[in-house]
């Protein structure tokens, strides 16, 4: 994983970035900024996001799930 995320200058490991949805594109943003989307509403309880913290390939089919549903959703 360490070298995927060397090859792609991504961070596949760091739980405090969040994957989500904007149109047919992917952003990612850091969980400080969150607040600052929701409120000004480019992102929403339905926004789809991307949970990275999945413990097995059972979770896997569904990490892609509304913000609403996650663990994000105590910042609503």
């Amino acid at each position: 994983v360490k070298e995927l995320e060397g090859s792609f200058r991504i961070e596949l490991l760091n739980r405090m970035l969040i994957p989500y949805e904007k149109g047919d594109k992917l952003e990612i943003i850091h969980t400080s900024k969150l607040k600052e989307k929701l409120n000004t509403k480019e992102i929403t309880e339905n926004t789809a996001v991307y949970i990275t913290s999945i413990s097995d390939e059972n979770e896997l089919s569904s990490w892609k799930k509304p913000l609403k549903e996650t663990w994000l959703s105590k910042y609503l």
